[in-house]
């Protein structure tokens, strides 16, 4: 058997100089040529100026076997979220045996289900993530032909699996932290890759408009320092769940707008399932909110394209919209939504019950007044255990709901604030009595969600829920890091610190808060909580408790003053 190359040099010069007049201007030869086929391009080539290529709207992205015009494609792109550990228990387990069964048949399913870009985290605990991020990132270039989004807080692993990808990805994400922005855009500029860019800061998410777009133009003017165009740089302007930022979701996409105005080179995506956190019927809100920021001008959608994309309900973009305070109407058309007791009906209850209805059904304009008419009739030394005993059995019902889903968000939000209004009206009626006085201000709590992560809903749902049962609540905001926490805890010798992290790439952090003040020999208790975490995880890093929810972590922190007490 004799390997031969059918082609003549003759032929490979007409190739190249077919090649050379579209533009192309760099030659070689490979597999087959000799230095003839060099040498004839070389004397045909040699010395001519480059062909100027025409200028044409294109925005590629590509992989091994395929190169996709972004510009070409219907919009929005959507870009499936599914391969994250986040709440998949099934995936946890297998990632952390180095399993990828399940990332390689969700990545083949999404593309089936309409995914034309993957995003790619298999950040978990106690896993080696640049070995499992390259490896996820081959074997799915294997199985698909759609580029990939790499997503990952860890820079070496986020790099390497850059490297390893066998076209042009898109990098998610950096943010104006200037920290993140000088670790992440060598690596966009040395690879070449696409980069989302969060309207964020080490202060969190903008309240308003104006302020997100500052944040864009600061992120322009650092990338052009490394070489970055503006083409590549994808703005993801944010958005927070409407069941607790009502007034938010304008803002996004009034910036949204705005950016396609100041900067029409960038484009524009957004994680879109967050807008629906804690309310029935995600995927109502979802879509509807979806075809809200393609008005607005989106071009990429991360999303679950397994779900139903084509629903545009009238009472949700009235949510939306923020004509629907608390959700009411949203929450009784697809909830079934009813009070606990109609308000209409407490005229027949003793007060007592009626302070429970008040906190159970969120009712915080009639909490004072009830308070107010308890307070003339009852001893002053009983005062705190008859709030104790309504206020705090109703949050406990409260709770119980929201896991069964009978409560949404919303209502947990509301019954938390009015109790939080009860405990006000209680500490200053008893503002002169040292036992209770002592309980309220030296019981205090570091709340903070960790370093890299800026997901508040969780922490300060908690907070609300941890002041009206009585405490001082220190909140230190988002992306802290763990020195500023020990600090703080130094400082104020709290009961418990409440770390919270959303996201697998940034509840690491935890173990090195826990790790840090262990070793500043701080005896303060550590309670955690997020959606990513397990009870496991909390044991693992050393965390003397895990809360499933708000109510959990009360009825934990008071057990720790128990202990404090005995």
């Amino acid at each position: 058997m004799k390997l031969i190359f059918p082609e003549t040099k003759e032929e490979f010069l007409q190739a190249s100089l077919k090649a050379y007049f579209h533009g192309v201007n760099m030659f070689g030869g490979c597999c087959g040529t000799t230095p003839e086929f060099i040498k004839l391009l070389s004397n045909k080539l040699r010395n001519k100026p480059p062909i100027l290529r025409k200028t044409v709207d294109r925005y590629y992205l590509s992989t091994r076997t395929k190169t996709i015009d972004i510009n070409k494609l219907s919009k929005p792109i959507f870009i499936g979220e599914r391969i994250n550990p986040t709440n998949k228990k099934k995936l946890q387990e297998e990632l952390f045996k180095y399993n990828l069964s399940s990332v390689k048949e969700e990545a083949r399913s999404q593309v089936q289900s309409g995914a034309s870009i993957l995003d790619v985290n298999v950040s978990i605990h106690d896993v080696n993530e640049e070995k499992l991020l390259i490896n996820a990132v081959n074997q799915i270039q294997e199985i698909v032909s759609v580029p990939l989004c790499i997503d990952s807080s860890n820079f070496c692993a986020m790099e390497q699996a850059v490297k390893n990808c066998t076209g042009r990805p898109i990098i998610n994400s950096v943010n104006g932290e200037y920290e993140r922005l000088d670790l992440i855009l060598p690596i966009a500029k040395k690879y070449g890759t696409v980069l989302i860019a969060l309207t964020s800061n080490d202060k969190g998410i903008p309240k308003t408009m104006e302020d997100r777009l500052d944040i864009a133009a600061k992120i322009l003017d650092y990338s052009s320092h490394f070489g970055i165009e503006r083409k590549n740089i994808i703005f993801d302007y944010l958005v927070l769940a409407v069941s607790s930022s009502p007034d938010q979701v304008q803002e996004t996409l009034k910036a949204m707008k705005k950016s396609k105005i100041l900067y029409p080179e960038c484009k524009l995506v957004l994680g879109i399932s967050n807008i629906s956190f804690g309310l029935p019927s995600r995927q109502t809100i979802n879509s509807t909110f979806l075809k809200m920021a393609i008005s607005a001008g989106l071009d990429f959608a991360i999303v679950n394209p397994h779900e139903n994309w084509n629903i545009d309900n009238p009472i949700a973009r009235n949510l939306l919209n923020n004509k629907d305070k608390g959700a009411v109407k949203y929450i009784e058309t697809f909830a079934s939504f009813k009070e606990c007791k109609s308000r209409t009906s407490t005229k027949k209850i003793t007060l007592n019950q009626q302070l429970y209805y008040s906190i159970l059904n969120g009712d915080k304009e009639s909490v004072s007044n009830v308070l107010d008419r308890i307070i003339k009739y009852i001893n002053i030394n009983d005062l705190f255990k008859v709030v104790n005993d309504n206020v705090l059995k109703a949050l406990s019902v409260v709770g119980e709901k929201f896991a069964s889903k009978n409560f949404f968000l919303p209502q947990i939000i509301m019954s938390a604030q009015a109790a939080q209004k009860a405990f006000v009206t209680l500490k200053s009626v008893l503002s002169n009595k040292s036992k209770e006085k002592k309980y309220m201000v030296e019981n205090k709590i570091i709340m903070a969600t960790v370093k890299g992560d800026m997901h508040d809903i969780g922490k300060n749902i908690v907070g609300i829920v941890l002041e009206s049962y009585g405490f001082k609540v220190i909140d230190m905001g988002i992306n802290v890091d763990s020195r500023s926490i020990i600090k703080k805890a130094e400082e104020i010798n709290p009961i418990a610190i409440g770390l919270s992290a959303l996201m697998t790439t940034t509840m690491l952090e935890m173990e090195k808060i826990i790790a840090l003040k262990n070793a500043n020999h701080i005896p303060t208790k550590v309670i955690v909580g997020g959606a990513a975490l397990t009870k496991k995880f909390a044991d693992d890093i050393g965390a003397d408790a895990y809360a499933k929810d708000a109510i959990d972590a009360a009825l934990c922190i008071n057990e720790f003053v128990k202990i404090k007490n005995m």
